[in-house]
């Protein structure tokens, strides 16, 4: 099934500091402004004047409402290079918490040296992983004015240093952006509207050690009334992500969230428009020449038709059959001639299933029902011969 997901801090990003930092001129903006020198005086100097968030001593982490932000900031300027010209005491750098949050801190240098992160007290912390690249990076629940420390190696070519604090509350969501959430034990919601009927996904990730279940559900607002949509569940997101995926009619909504108290978890949302092309009577099936990507929402009940025609006796056909949804399923009848030659249900997201269809010419019709007035959710038709 088609997944999409924002990258998560970590690997990507970490490669596009890199990319940036390591092939920047050691240029400031005062010398470029500095227009009436000699031009030639200008270069030479340019090639020893360093950028002002280099070989900081301190830096401070900033909050960021969520992670998109956090990465347009340190992709325009908020990243910290090191190089041997650092001159802090005893090669120590201090980060400093400026709000609470959740706080990121990644050090990579470019001879890939391992630079530990420490705590107040300069105690070497522990490090979590964020994502399954093995790129390493510290992430932790912090308040305003805690103290951090990376302890730069003493021969080192170029070290980069990204941080920053994103919030771990927050309410309405847009998308195709992360967010992320502090367990307090109690349901929490997320509006977010729909305005075209569309596939909307929600993948759900725990980040640091405690890995408990969440509540899910999905609610709509009707005439100032919220009801709730399809099926609730619960998942347990370790570092593994858990997709959830819902077909939403136009309309405001909201996400209902379960988290155990104190454990972090990252919400990515996802919404990608989905045109309603259906045929509800068999003599006007569609024809299963690609496949078929297609959802059904709460309001949608009629049955839909589709059809494969085998051509040739050398090589046969056969169907397959899967979904994505949230509990609930889909059931497919296939028919030749009006009579009924085979009934699958499918009800689980990782289960494809197949309908080898007879070795005769003729065409051949798939009928596709919800099994719950409840389901919403996608299906997925395709044909192969074999």
């Amino acid at each position: 099934m088609a997944r999409r997901g924002i990258k998560k801090m970590g690997a990507v990003l970490i490669a596009a500091g890199l990319s940036i930092a390591m092939c920047s001129p050691s240029v400031s903006a005062n010398v470029r402004t500095n227009i009436n020198t000699d031009k030639i005086t200008q270069k030479k100097t340019a090639r020893y004047v360093e950028p002002e968030e280099w070989n900081k001593e301190e830096l401070t982490a900033y909050q960021f409402d969520s992670e998109v932000d956090m990465m347009k900031y340190l992709v325009s300027g908020g990243m910290h290079l090191y190089n041997k010209n650092y001159k802090g005491s005893d090669r120590w750098v201090k980060i400093k918490v400026a709000d609470p949050g959740l706080f990121m801190v990644g050090v990579v240098s470019n001879d890939e040296t391992k630079i530990p992160v420490y705590d107040a007290s300069k105690k070497r912390i522990i490090v979590n992983n964020l994502n399954d690249g093995g790129d390493k990076e510290y992430v932790g629940i912090v308040k305003t004015g805690d103290e951090f420390y990376v302890k730069l190696p003493e021969k080192i070519d170029k070290v980069i240093i990204l941080t920053g604090v994103i919030k771990t509350e927050f309410t309405s969501m847009a998308n195709q952006k992360s967010y992320y959430e502090l367990g307090k034990g109690t349901t929490t919601y997320h509006p977010f509207s729909v305005a075209k009927r569309s596939k909307v996904q929600f993948d759900i990730t725990s980040i640091g050690k405690k890995h408990e279940k969440v509540g899910v559900y999905i609610e709509k607002n009707v005439n100032g009334t919220w009801k709730k949509v399809g099926y609730g569940t619960t998942v347990k997101p370790d570092k593994y992500d858990s997709a959830l995926l819902y077909g939403l009619e136009a309309g405001k909504y909201r996400l209902a969230l379960k988290t155990p108290k104190d454990q972090i978890i990252n919400i990515e949302y996802t919404r990608d428009k989905s045109k309603k092309k259906a045929a509800y009577k068999k003599s006007k099936a569609i024809n299963l020449k690609s496949d078929i990507d297609s959802i059904y929402t709460s309001t949608e009940k009629a049955a839909r038709w589709y059809k494969a025609s085998v051509s040739s006796t050398k090589k046969r056909k056969a169907v397959t059959l899967s979904k994505d949804s949230v509990g609930g399923g889909f059931k497919f009848c296939v028919y030749q001639k009006g009579k009924r030659l085979k009934t699958v249900k499918v009800t689980k997201n990782d289960k494809v299933k197949t309908v080898k269809l007879p070795k005769k010419k003729g065409a051949y019709y798939v009928k596709v029902t919800k099994l719950t007035s409840k389901t919403t959710g996608a299906y997925y038709l395709g044909t192969y011969t074999y």
